[in-house]
């Protein structure tokens, strides 16, 4: 048997880069909503949900359960899901929801497929989320607040690219050179971190909403050298090594006091209820302006 030639094995090698891009994006995705599906489950009795959420997954349940078996859902069985959807319509504590129920397609995931996954989760706007989020803007660049579109159009090409690569159709003279691939990894992996973000975000929002996180204020001055910021908080108990969330825009991070000082002095804890400003050292720095938030219950 004659071996492939040299041309032949860096088109196999590419096209097996590109194809587990993909899935690696995918199983990304996929966790990813599962770990909302599975916060709302632990937080949320299911007549508490909202809505959409609710009828996604009655939506999805009875899609997959017409199937069963199936190869491509090889640990599902009637028995279970139906179990687990009892479970939760009976205000059973704790529940469980299958975040496939949520997550099933027959789509690759482009821009358009993804959106509307997260809308079945009650997570919308992911357009304005895009546009304002740092890291895809920058990788992006100037394109006159139209990021999405771009985002929309690269991923449709990505997509597509992935398709060609799987089915064999990618030749020597079309597959990417060592720039472009690195460019397209950068550009997954910017549109992924922006998604987690996001979900991160809506965590937060969701435990703002029932009083179990609350915004303590926000930095008012950012000084890197020092990996520190002022910030102004009012009716809070703040200690070291506490977690603080903070959010711009199309923009979610987590971090945690190293160091905490008031009045030019360091502290272990600060209780307040009237106003003070606090100089806090963060692992990870958040931008002037950027809002403050603590979980409320962790104080």
């Amino acid at each position: 048997m004659k071996s492939p030639s040299t041309v032949d094995w860096r088109v196999l090698e590419h096209t097996l880069t590109i194809t587990h891009l993909y899935a690696l994006f995918e199983q990304f995705f996929e966790e990813t909503v599962a770990e909302w599906v599975d916060f709302l489950a632990a937080n949320f009795p299911f007549h508490q949900l909202p809505s959409k959420v609710r009828s996604s997954y009655q939506a999805g349940f009875a899609k997959v359960i017409g199937k069963l078996p199936s190869p491509r859902f090889p640990t599902f069985t009637a028995n279970n899901l139906v179990n687990d959807f009892h479970e939760a319509l009976s205000g059973k504590d704790p529940y469980r929801l299958e975040p496939t129920l949520i997550t099933y397609r027959s789509n690759n995931l482009r821009w358009s497929e993804i959106c509307e996954i997260f809308g079945r989760c009650n997570v919308s706007s992911l357009n304005d989320w895009v546009n304002a989020n740092d890291r895809v803007s920058n990788h992006i660049g100037d394109v006159h607040n139209k990021v999405a579109e771009q985002v929309e159009s690269r991923l449709a090409n990505f997509v597509q690219y992935r398709n060609d690569c799987s089915h064999g159709l990618a030749t020597p003279d079309e597959i990417l050179g060592h720039e472009d691939l690195l460019e397209m990894i950068e550009f997954i992996t910017a549109v992924a971190d922006s998604l987690s973000q996001l979900i991160s975000w809506k965590r937060v929002e969701a435990l703002l909403e029932n009083g179990r996180a609350k915004r303590i204020g926000s930095a008012n001055e950012v000084f890197e050298r020092a990996e520190a910021v002022v910030a102004q908080v009012s009716n809070s108990s703040i200690s070291l090594g506490q977690k603080l969330y903070w959010k711009k825009g199309g923009n979610f991070g987590t971090t945690e006091i190293v160091s905490l000082q008031i009045n030019d002095k360091d502290v272990k804890t600060i209780d307040t209820t009237d106003p003070v400003e606090l100089g806090l050292k963060l692992t990870l720095l958040p931008k002037k302006g950027t809002a403050l938030f603590i979980d409320a219950l962790g104080q």
